[in-house]
C-alpha cells in the first residue's frame, strides 16, 4: 500500500494535502510510461485521482495547481484530448467535428492523459448527431450530471507522446469478447467508442454498455491522425 491514498482522502482535504498525496503516482506520467506495467496499487490510485477530478468539473485552479496538472491546451478539436459536450449541428451533412469553445478545462499529468475538456463542437449530420454524442452512455467515467456513465475496468491509461497517441494502453485486445446480449458494432463504430468513449450516431445504442470495452486498445501516429 501506499504511505497516502487518495482512496481516503477526507472531504475537507486542502491543496496541501493533494499535493503530497500526488507524488506517489507522478511516475504515472513519465515519458515511456505508456511502455510499463504499473502496480495495482497505483492504478487504484489513479482511477481514484481521475474520479475526484470528474466530482470537482470545473476543477478549481488552485487544485490543479496543487496536483501540478498541465491544462490541455490543443486548439483542434480531437477526441483524445476532448469530450463533446455540446454540439452545434452544421448546414452542411459532411462538416467535420470542429471546435468552437471550451466548457471545463483538461488535465495532464506528465504524458498520462486524467481528464479531457469538455467541449462545444459544430459537426455535419455524417459524423455526429448531436443528440446521441451529448447524452449516449460514456465510458471509462464515473459521473456526468446529464448523461449515463459507465466505469470499464481496469482503470484506463491514455497517454500522449512526440509521436503517438496511446488509448488504453493496459487493455488486451487478445481477450476481446462480447459479454452476450449487446448490439454489434462496426470497426468504426468501435473505433469511436474507444477514441471518443461513447457512441455518436446510432440512437438505439445510446445507453448500452459493453463490458468488453476494457478490452479495446489503439495507437496513433500524431503525424497521421485522423480526427473523427
Amino acid at each position: 500500500m501506499l504511505a497516502v491514498s487518495f482512496r481516503t482522502l477526507p472531504t475537507d482535504a486542502t491543496p496541501h494535502d493533494l499535493a503530497q498525496e500526488i507524488g506517489p503516482i507522478r511516475p504515472a506520467g513519465a515519458p515511456d510510461a505508456h511502455d510499463q506495467r504499473l502496480p495495482a496499487a497505483v492504478l487504484g490510485e489513479l482511477a481514484a485521482l481521475s474520479a475526484l477530478l470528474e466530482r470537482l468539473t470545473p476543477v478549481p485552479d488552485e487544485v490543479a495547481r496543487a496536483l501540478r496538472l498541465s491544462p490541455i491546451a490543443q486548439a483542434e478539436f480531437h477526441p483524445f484530448f476532448h469530450e463533446i459536450a455540446e454540439v452545434e449541428p452544421a448546414d452542411d451533412p459532411d462538416e467535420p467535428i470542429t471546435l468552437l469553445a471550451e466548457r471545463w478545462p483538461g488535465y495532464l499529468l506528465g504524458s498520462l492523459l486524467l481528464q479531457r475538456s469538455g467541449v462545444l463542437v459544430r459537426a455535419g449530420a455524417a459524423h455526429v448527431d448531436a443528440a446521441v454524442a451529448t447524452t449516449s452512455r460514456l465510458h471509462w467515467a464515473t459521473r456526468r450530471p446529464h448523461r449515463p456513465t459507465a466505469t470499464t475496468p481496469p482503470y484506463r491509461r491514455d497517454h500522449h507522446t512526440a509521436g503517438a497517441l496511446y488509448y488504453n494502453v493496459d487493455g488486451r485486445p487478445e481477450q476481446l469478447r462480447a459479454a452476450g446480449g449487446e448490439p454489434a458494432l462496426t470497426s468504426c463504430e468501435r473505433l469511436d467508442l474507444l477514441r471518443h468513449r461513447c457512441v455518436l450516431s446510432r440512437a438505439e445504442l445510446a445507453d448500452t454498455a459493453w463490458a468488453w470495452a476494457g478490452h479495446l486498445r489503439y495507437c496513433e501516429s500524431k503525424r497521421y491522425s485522423v480526427v473523427r
